[in-house]
């Protein structure tokens, strides 16, 4: 459905249009899948009691969705992340506007987020007509999709466990690998606290893409191809790293039908690309790449028009051992050129220095199976964790090559390591491809399919594969460790947290103080400065924070443009951020220019901004640490 709403959403995307053209596309787009449903309702009624026949799984799914939800409704999120402070006020300001919110090409064709905002729309419209409930954004945009990642995910590991029960003899197994990852799974912090964010979501896309891969590799069924291409429309509607990963997995699979010598591949290839090519002509904005683009799909079409795609696919055949060989070379090579320029990688909150393939930085929650370093016992026992997985490759792709065929899996990874993660390559390939998020690579090779693989080839033809099976136990459950939001489930919460929203009643309560008494209900946002992590998302006013509470601290130091000044003007002051040198004097003039009518500071930390907003701000209220002014700018002499 997200790869369908994202066609509907391109052209609104690209003019920057109301948000309500989006709103209707998703309307209608959920209409017509409504109105599909009841046409084929025989087929799914059908499917629907085939499932239930198999209640065991059933209660499984129900079982492990029921503890994501006790576990998540006890996290306690800090809105001061940096990706949460983009992201959820990036939702909240598409909610009502003339004009979508323009932030970077990067992040502004992510349909994902602009999907969300649809559903929060009608939610408030529901709320308008007939029902009469209390919410808040925020509650819409950490609950629903968290609801349907969970889901997903659970789903996804049961259609796993019956993929390999399917393929393989041994289901005693499967069923203890299945409990196995099912634990591992709660080892990632970002299922726990963050289940409703893009980069989130787009792991539940890549387990799926992989082993579907591998089912076109074998079949040239229509009905899955179209499905593998939406699937990779939605991947980059959920994060602008969905580009890269499709065209990492495309490469994979064109490189398979090459080297096994198939034929009528390069239709199945067109298909799936279509999604990753028009997001390569938005996200490059060069006429050339247009051009080039749109040149490649019409020499497709005259030459599938003319038969001559047969004759193309046989040379590309011939000369598959010079593309596995030569790309990872011509990697290898390049960045060792006189004329090469290596680029300088920042995190986003800070610059990495010698960032390289062995960087025992583990971002995002991705598990750095490369960082083999020792500082307490939990550390020592993920090492053999770590070395047993490497094992687990080792011996996959080594059983593998000495088949006569090789199927998909062990192609794909294979490929993987040796054109794109390898030290070697790294270079190029995080300077041109990936940028500073190389790391989120393992996604491709390790997750749930891959590592239910691994693991199952691994231990199967051992004579006692329940004892690696159980040592497997005692690895994952000491990776639990590792995961900071187990002690934010299970620490004491203060009086004030709202374990719906995730987040502290304080800022709530000042907005409703502040929207109740001082605001009148408006169509036109109301410009405001406020120091309150994620404003517009906890509450339903009609609110437009000028204060880009993400930092971007180099970007405010280094750069002095008005945009720059007025950030590092408002930005909110706590004990753990550097002195950024504001000229707070200045705060009425920058408020006034971006036409702020009231401000919300921080009154702990942020007294030198208080002094400068005294000039032109009247003080409405005080609640808990924050204040609220109303800005005056007829007290500034000219």
């Amino acid at each position: 459905m997200i790869a369908l709403l994202q066609v509907c959403y391109y052209p609104i995307q690209i003019t920057h249009g109301d948000s309500r053209l989006i709103h209707f596309s998703t309307m209608l787009v959920f209409f017509l899948i409504v109105m599909l449903a009841i046409i084929r309702r025989n087929s799914i009624v059908i499917q629907i009691k085939q499932l239930i026949k198999n209640k065991k799984q059933i209660l499984f799914l129900l079982f492990i969705m029921l503890l994501c939800f006790v576990f998540y409704y006890k996290t306690e999120i800090s809105l001061r992340t940096d990706d949460l402070t983009f992201y959820v006020p990036y939702i909240s300001g598409n909610i009502h506007t003339e004009h979508l919110t323009v932030y970077n090409v990067q992040y502004d064709y992510q349909g994902y987020y602009h999907f969300i905002a649809s559903i929060i729309f009608l939610l408030e419209k529901l709320n308008t007509i007939r029902f009469n409930y209390d919410y808040l954004p925020i509650g819409a945009i950490t609950w629903i999709m968290a609801i349907l990642f969970y889901f997903l995910l659970t789903e996804i590991m049961i259609d796993i466990y019956n993929i390999m029960n399917k393929n393989t003899d041994n289901h005693r197994l499967n069923l203890f690998l299945l409990l196995i990852l099912v634990i591992y799974n709660f080892s990632f912090a970002w299922y726990l606290s963050q289940p409703y964010y893009g980069n989130t979501m787009r792991r539940i896309n890549v387990i799926l893409l992989i082993p579907l891969c591998g089912i076109i590799s074998k079949d040239h069924n229509l009905k899955i191809t179209a499905l593998v291409s939406l699937l990779f429309g939605s991947l980059i509607s959920f994060t602008s790293t969905g580009f890269f990963f499709s065209a990492m997995i495309i490469y994979c699979l064109l490189l398979y039908f090459m080297n096994s010598k198939s034929k009528n591949y390069i239709e199945q290839i067109a298909l799936i690309s279509i999604f990753p090519a028009i997001f390569m002509v938005l996200f490059i904005k060069s006429k050339l790449i247009s051009i080039f683009v749109i040149l490649l799909y019409l020499v497709y079409f005259v030459f599938k028009i003319f038969h001559i795609l047969p004759y193309i696919e046989k040379y590309l055949n011939k000369f598959s051992a010079y593309f596995f060989i030569g790309v990872p070379m011509l990697f290898t090579i390049v960045p060792f050129l006189p004329f090469y320029v290596k680029r300088k990688f920042n995190s986003g909150s800070f610059e990495l220095e010698n960032y390289n393939f062995f960087d025992p930085h583990a971002f995002e929650s991705v598990p750095n199976y490369l960082n083999f370093s020792v500082y307490n016992v939990s550390s020592f026992i993920r090492n053999f964790f770590f070395l047993l997985i490497w094992l687990a490759v080792i011996y996959f792709l080594y059983n593998s090559y000495k088949k006569s065929k090789l199927s998909f899996l062990p192609f794909y990874l294979f490929t993987m390591f040796l054109t794109f993660f390898n030290p070697l390559v790294f270079q190029f390939v995080a300077d041109n491809i990936t940028n500073v998020v190389y790391f989120r690579i393992y996604d491709l090779i390790f997750n749930s399919f891959t590592l239910f693989a691994l693991f199952y080839y691994l231990i199967k033809d051992l004579k006692k594969p329940m004892l690696i099976g159980v040592l497997l136990l005692i690895f994952v459950i000491n990776e639990l460790t590792f995961n900071p939001v187990w002690w934010s489930i299970f620490s004491k919460k203060d009086e004030d947290f709202n374990p719906l929203y995730h987040t502290s009643n304080k800022e709530i309560e000042v907005l409703e103080e502040f929207t109740e008494k001082f605001l009148s209900p408006s169509d036109k946002p109301i410009i405001i400065a406020s120091q309150i992590y994620s404003t517009e998302s906890l509450t339903t006013a009609n609110l437009k924070n000028t204060i880009k509470n993400f930092a971007d601290l180099d970007g405010m130091i280094k750069f002095n443009d008005f945009d720059h000044q007025f950030q590092r003007v408002f930005y909110r002051r706590s004990p753990a951020v550097e002195d950024i040198g504001a000229d707070y004097l200045k705060a009425c003039e920058f408020a006034k220019e971006k036409d702020v009518e009231y401000v919300i500071l921080d009154a702990q930390y942020n007294w030198e901004l208080e002094t400068g907003i005294g000039y032109c701000g009247e003080k409405l209220f005080e609640m808990h640490n924050y204040r609220i002014f109303k800005m005056h700018y007829d007290w500034l002499k000219e």
